[in-house]
């Protein structure tokens, strides 16, 4: 059974990448959550979330993330935000 939580992505491509482990310690409940922890991160540490992420920190996001229900480890590591995707369909029509 799989369940949606939240976390932090960083851009990757034409999508996003997970900018965290992929473990359920680093997934939130509730998009609110996970955004009060990027937002600490960032205000905290922003050089080191540079680094760590390998972009400019401020392009990081909160996204949904399906995950395992019995310990919320993420099922994937990529997203591709849905206007992106909606593009990528239309193209291969």
């Amino acid at each position: 059974m799989k369940v949606t939580r939240y976390t932090v992505y960083r851009p990757e491509g034409d999508g996003y990448v997970l900018a965290l482990g992929a473990q359920g310690r680093w997934t939130w409940r509730t998009a609110e959550a996970a955004q009060a922890w990027l937002d600490a991160a960032l205000e905290n540490s922003p050089h080191q979330c540079a680094s760590a992420w390998n972009c400019d920190p401020a392009m990081a996001r909160v996204l949904p993330v399906e995950c395992w229900a019995e310990h919320f480890d993420p099922c994937g590591i990529y997203a591709v935000p849905q206007a992106a995707s909606r593009a990528q369909a239309v193209a291969h029509e």
